[in-house]
């Protein structure tokens, strides 16, 4: 059964995104608002982790692809411009690790797995928030960065 595979993928990838919700947190910090949502959102991937600990337990060790695994995001970037690109990585690293739990939950119900799929049902409604989140962000970011953030700077001449 490949699903221990796919758990182990997933409890990688909740890792990740943990760990990059802290570093673009901590990166950007002067933002109240990224700091302490990321904070907040970190926090929801530690749980996801420790609640998925004993069903890894459960299912047996998954081998380990070469091919199936999330890259993190090493730093945070500088500026405007730089917590936009950080903020596209939360995205794709956020809407990853949703769709996994699409994956796991469709196998819980195939197995008719209760525990497992009550889980990946309040996880994966934390990710679908944690998604939304970051595609907001991007919404409100976006213009700021792009079009003020890059208007040349007005010269006095006098």
């Amino acid at each position: 059964m490949q699903l221990a595979t796919y758990l182990g993928l997933l409890s990688r990838s909740e890792e990740t995104l943990g760990a990059a919700f802290d570093t673009i947190g901590q990166g950007h910090s002067r933002d109240a608002g990224i700091y302490f949502i990321c904070r907040l959102l970190s926090g929801q991937c530690a749980e996801h982790v420790a609640d998925l600990a004993p069903v890894c337990d459960r299912y047996g060790p998954g081998g380990d692809p070469e091919r199936l695994h999330v890259p993190g995001v090493p730093e945070a970037r500088d500026g405007e411009l730089g917590l936009l690109r950080d903020l596209q990585e939360l995205h794709t690293l956020a809407t990853f690790v949703g769709s996994t739990w699409l994956v796991v939950s469709q196998t819980a119900q195939g197995l008719r797995d209760d525990e497992l799929l009550a889980l990946a049902k309040r996880c994966s409604a934390q990710t679908t928030g944690q998604v939304t989140w970051a595609q907001s962000q991007l919404k409100s970011i976006a213009p700021q960065a792009l079009i003020i953030g890059s208007a040349p700077q007005a010269s006095v001449t006098g």
